[in-house]
């Protein structure tokens, strides 16, 4: 006897997508080389790991996050493909970014990975380019607090609005710089 489970018109296209991004990042496809892997991440930075996945205080809040596989490429520029590669490939360090570009209100995203869970990345330069500029630092072995200073000081001119968002106060209260 089987289980079968109804999923609406709307939502087939939604699980579609969450599937298959699961998927690859479950079989780790289209990992860039030379990519650190998660275990070289949590030997390099132990202790921020631990204090940002453990504490109250972690500013990206979503429970699950499951990386996009956009699924026409061909309508990706280089740039796309390149920052959702790295998405997959580093969570971890994504996970502990901000978003600068406003997407924390208008979509009730948390962190950079959150942007890289639909294709919302796919059009937005400035996203692909704080994943990338990210991935560069952490190849240069800079610590975890390092790369959000940097990060941080390149992309927080974008940040649309004047007020600071409830996820921006987390991530400013949590970041590992001061």
């Amino acid at each position: 006897m089987g289980v079968s489970i109804a999923i609406s018109p709307v939502h087939s296209k939604q699980a579609a997508v969450l599937l298959a991004g699961l998927s690859i990042f479950l079989v780790g496809l289209s990992v860039p080389r030379g990519s650190v892997s998660s275990k070289e991440f949590r030997e390099r930075n132990p202790a921020s790991l631990q204090i940002c996945q453990a504490s109250p205080k972690d500013f990206c809040t979503s429970k699950v996050h499951t990386v996009a596989a956009y699924q026409d490429t061909s309508m990706c520029s280089a740039r796309a493909k390149l920052a959702y590669k790295i998405a997959i490939a580093h969570p971890e360090l994504l996970q502990h970014l901000f978003s600068w570009v406003g997407d924390d209100l208008t979509d009730g995203h948390e962190c950079l990975l959150d942007s890289f869970t639909t294709d919302y990345a796919v059009c937005d330069p400035s996203i692909q380019d704080e994943a990338i500029l990210a991935e560069a630092l952490w190849k240069k072995k800079l610590p975890l607090s390092e790369i959000q200073r940097q990060v941080d000081l390149q992309f927080q001119r974008y940040y649309p609005f004047d007020q600071d968002s409830p996820a921006l106060k987390r991530y400013k209260a949590a970041r590992l710089y001061r």
